[in-house]
């Protein structure tokens, strides 16, 4: 809470009658504004998220400086998907409170999820300025990091998001995916290990250990991985790509189109599912839906378009070596 300047002697008094009655105001609003709050909370761990929505507003309608309403609030935008609504919350918070370390911390993971990595970067950098023993800001910078292709970063961020909190199965997770990127197999398969012994039913544990099982030539072990990460969480697109990718390097096409099938079931928007699955068709001599695939990979990321052209080169070189 802001206090007034110093009065000078002379108007102390008068000045200390008028800041009584606002403080006291100010105090009655705070407390007003702090229960919705909590309440808001108590409906979120409920699930009833339209609930602490109306809570959440209440509590700023008695104090629209209150910064942690505008946290919560974004959180539960952010959970129903809503992303503009949820930053624009969580700059709210920011403006009221410049050193609001979980506000920078969340508006990192909002503008991570709406592609904008350096506004995920920025907030991260800023979360560890003002809270260098917090491991998410540090995983956070990470995945910014990893995104922008800076791999020695990342993993170096990675590794203190670690040492900060040896028990986050998701950390060692993602300092796997960069030892995969890196091509350092061994040490993808000891992180996402420890990721699963932390955590038994981590369906993404299984999927990393076993694309560096399948990257290894594991094939057996790599299946085994793939199918209980697809059991563990049926409704997550990335663990039926990861098999598919491994059914495609075991030659069994059919197999891997059903996977990518199903990517692009759960995600309609995943544009490398839609160019494999082309890829696969093309092999399978299925053109006509190969170009569907293609042109629908390409719609949706244009970005795609020199390695796919790429790719569809070598598929028809293999092809016709095959004939």
């Amino acid at each position: 809470m802001h206090t007034k300047p110093t009065a000078t002697l002379a108007v102390l008094l008068l000045l200390t009658c008028v800041s009584m009655s606002v403080f006291g105001q100010s105090l009655v609003a705070r407390s007003a504004a702090a229960s919705y709050v909590e309440r808001g909370y108590s409906f979120m761990k409920k699930g009833e998220e339209n609930r602490a929505i109306v809570d959440f507003g209440l509590a700023l309608e008695f104090d629209p400086g209150f910064a942690e309403a505008y946290y919560g609030r974004a959180a539960i935008w952010y959970a129903k998907g809503d992303f503009n609504q949820a930053l624009n919350d969580l700059d709210r918070a920011i403006q009221l409170n410049p050193r609001f370390t979980e506000a920078h911390v969340d508006r990192g993971v909002v503008h991570y999820r709406k592609g904008n990595i350096e506004g995920a970067l920025s907030d991260a950098n800023r979360a560890i300025g003002l809270k260098p023993r917090l491991a998410v800001a540090w995983n956070n910078r990470g995945l910014a990091r990893r995104e922008k292709g800076d791999l020695e970063g990342a993993l170096s961020d990675f590794d203190q998001a670690v040492r900060r909190d040896k028990k986050n199965g998701e950390f060692y997770c993602n300092r796997a995916s960069v030892h995969i990127m890196k091509g350092d197999l061994n040490s993808a398969i000891q992180d996402a290990t420890q990721a699963i012994r932390l955590k038994p039913d981590f369906s993404e544990g299984y999927s990393l250990r076993g694309t560096a099982l399948q990257l290894k030539g594991d094939l057996g072990s790599a299946f085994a991985d793939h199918d209980t990460a697809a059991a563990l969480d049926p409704s997550d697109p990335h663990v039926y790509f990861n098999r598919a990718m491994t059914w495609k390097v075991a030659g069994q096409f059919q197999k891997a189109l059903e996977d990518f099938s199903r990517v692009i079931e759960l995600n309609p928007n995943h544009a490398d599912a839609w160019a494999h699955r082309g890829l696969i068709r093309l092999t399978l001599g299925k053109e006509a839906d190969a170009q569907t695939d293609f042109s629908q990979c390409l719609r949706l990321n244009i970005q795609l378009k020199s390695s796919l052209e790429h790719k569809i080169q070598e598929t028809r070189k293999q092809m016709a070596v095959k004939r």
